[in-house]
């Protein structure tokens, strides 16, 4: 639970340092996406999902306020060095992350 509280206070001044109505999706600026704090959240995301995929680059991202905090990243994978499988180089992936408004629900995480 402290991992969340500290992940929706970060987010929340990532989203007041980007302008932007209430509902609208704004951009990320690329500077942002580089700062550790994101490239972790990220990597959180993506031991969720694909334990396999490690994080190579954020290449962009845009965030929206509804119901708590949406995020979409562009991000390109490269595949751990301990996993077998049929990876065929650096893939270019969409990762969601949803910090809901509601404290007492878990963050929500996808990958197109």
């Amino acid at each position: 639970m402290k991992l969340y509280h500290c992940l929706v206070l970060f987010f929340i001044t990532l989203s007041v340092a980007e302008p932007g109505r209430l509902g609208g999706i704004a951009r990320i600026h690329r500077d942002r996406l580089q700062l550790p704090e994101v490239k972790e959240i990220i990597k959180i995301a993506l031991e969720k999902i694909d334990p396999c995929a490690e994080l190579s680059d954020v290449l962009c991202g845009t965030m929206q306020v509804v119901n708590g905090i949406k995020y979409r990243f562009r991000i390109r994978t490269t595949q751990k060095p301990n996993c077998d499988g049929g990876f065929q180089g650096p893939k270019i992936s969409v990762i969601r992350i949803h910090l809901p408004a509601d404290r007492t629900s878990e963050p929500s995480f996808k990958m197109e």
